[in-house]
């Protein structure tokens, strides 16, 4: 259906707030003419092809219609200069169209009272104020059905009040609060159920106490301690039947003293040590069953040494070195019944050196030799 022009201009017949706003700010602009005037542009190449700006100049000084257009030559703003300020109704279009994308009002340059923005469709899908070209009051934006998807309130430009956010079914998505643009006091997520999945406390931004997150049959299932914005205190996590399945404690942000993992059942799975962000010792992994998985070794400075894994009956499946946290050395893989599969040579993280593959039974398959990670050499044994 084709629409009258100032339908189109506002974005199509959805936009019937857009319209009457259009309306009342056209009373209100400025009723000079052109005679007199001179006409100025800008442009987007040196050439002067490509129309940017086009404008009145009265007394020196931008003055009248104003229109701003893309580098495709379409015309995307739409509005009104007194003696080089915006004044009135600036209207944003979408490139290639009439159709409104923003309509934003000025007194002398700043934006004041309401300012609207909408989908390519017409539906609003944005509403706002502006005291002294400040964001101020409550925004909301919509989904394009119009329903709404997140409400906040500002003030000079920043959040400052209650935030809420919702899911396109229309539930709380989110619920916080926002004091000179940073987070301050509650926040709460939902799932789009409605069921709260996380609560986190702020201070001024930071994120201060515990961050709890909840299954979805709203069972706990880990609790975080922060403090100033970094972890400090305990950390646990939890299986859905409540059973504890990773708990530590941090300081200052990094992993202070034992760290242990469960299986569901409640055997455990990973046992490590750590002092001011480093782990010490060993770091010991448990296959269900109860045979160790791997062994992790560590200097006194925390940095890795060397790795071993075994299979859940115990025997050994690999031994690998490492130098200040790389690969280095021969890393050696073996067959469950203790035969040496591979020797694989490292330095400092690349192959280099030679690599040898065995049968099962210990016979001599493949022989390769690395130059810094490069294959230089390869021979097949039948």
């Amino acid at each position: 259906m084709n629409y009258p022009w100032f339908i189109k201009l506002l974005g199509g017949r959805n936009n019937l707030c857009a319209l009457a706003f259009f309306f009342i700010a056209a009373m209100l602009l400025p009723t000079s003419t052109v005679i007199g005037q001179d006409q100025a542009f800008t442009y987007y190449d040196e050439a002067e092809t490509l129309v940017k700006e086009a404008y009145f100049l009265e007394n020196g000084l931008p003055h009248g219609q104003y229109l701003f257009y893309d580098e495709q030559g379409e015309l995307i703003q739409k509005g009104w200069l007194e003696s080089g300020k915006k004044q009135g109704a600036f209207v944003h279009f979408f490139p290639g169209t009439t159709d409104t994308l923003r309509l934003v009002t000025y007194e002398r340059n700043l934006r004041t009272g309401e300012a609207l923005s909408f989908y390519k469709s017409g539906a609003l899908a944005q509403q706002a104020s502006f005291t002294a070209d400040q964001l101020t009051g409550l925004s909301t934006s919509y989904y394009e059905d119009g329903t709404v998807k997140n409400k906040a309130f500002f003030r000079e430009n920043l959040p400052h009040g209650g935030f809420e956010s919702f899911h396109p079914n229309g539930n709380v998505a989110e619920r916080s609060h926002y004091l000179a643009g940073k987070l301050h006091g509650t926040q709460l997520i939902f799932n789009e159920n409605g069921t709260l999945t996380e609560r986190n406390s702020y201070s001024f931004g930071l994120q201060t106490g515990p961050q709890i997150t909840y299954y979805s049959n709203g069972k706990r299932s880990s609790e975080i301690h922060f403090r100033k914005g970094v972890k400090d205190g305990i950390s646990q996590s939890y299986y859905p039947d409540g059973r504890i399945e990773k708990t530590g404690t941090y300081k200052k942000g990094l992993p202070e003293g034992t760290f242990l993992t469960y299986w569901e059942d409640g055997s455990l799975e990973e046992e490590a040590h750590f002092k001011s962000g480093r782990p010490r010792g060993q770091v010991i992994a448990y296959h269900a069953n109860g045979q160790v998985s791997r062994i992790l070794h560590h200097s006194n400075k925390g940095v890795l040494q060397l790795s071993e894994s075994f299979d859940e009956s115990g025997n050994i499946i690999q031994e690998a070195p490492y130098l200040d946290g790389s690969l280095h050395g021969e890393t050696v893989n073996y067959y469950p019944n203790g035969q040496i599969e591979e020797r694989i040579p490292y330095n400092n993280g690349e192959l280099h050196g030679k690599y040898v593959r065995f049968s099962a039974d210990g016979e001599l398959q493949i022989e390769r030799n690395y130059l810094r990670g490069r294959k230089t050499k390869e021979k097949i044994h039948n």
